[in-house]
């Protein structure tokens, strides 16, 4: 699923362009579109082009590209007016809030400290794959914690 959302993102973001990109142009100035949590700083660090570079027909996708590796947006888009690129962007969802429910052998504490590490904390971007991630280290974490207290 995520392969073709990535791959829609990838031609929809080069049919937008594939109009006002009749030829190439030295890119003159930088406008990112659409950010709300995410630094711009961040944003621009992403981007595989930068002022005074040359864009071509690929350099679209090429943006798409980078910028959907970060895991930060589920839209992309690249365009053009005159020699400024425009790429607006739709961020993915924030952890609003964690609450946890149930749990009566770890501290509520160390499992949110778990959740950090893995980059899950209220206020971050919500990211499949860092759930993933926490979701093995927590289900080891918990084995080795109820192995100690049958010991």
């Amino acid at each position: 699923m995520k392969k073709r959302v990535f791959c829609l993102l990838v031609v929809f973001g080069m049919l937008n362009t594939a109009n006002a990109q009749n030829q190439n142009f030295v890119i003159a100035d930088i406008i990112v579109d659409g950010y709300q949590r995410i630094s711009p700083g961040i944003i621009y660090n992403l981007l595989p082009v930068g002022i005074g570079d040359e864009v071509d027909a690929t350099t679209p996708a090429q943006i798409i590209r980078e910028l959907a590796q970060s895991e930060y947006f589920d839209q992309i888009e690249v365009s053009r007016e005159g020699n400024i690129l425009v790429v607006t962007v739709l961020e993915r969802p924030s952890v609003a809030e964690i609450t946890i429910e149930g749990n009566s052998v770890l501290e509520t504490e160390d499992i949110l400290d778990n959740m950090a590490t893995a980059e899950i904390a209220e206020g971050q971007i919500f990211t499949r794959a860092a759930l993933e991630a926490f979701s093995r280290v927590f289900r080891k974490f918990i084995r080795h914690e109820v192995a100690m207290v049958h010991r």
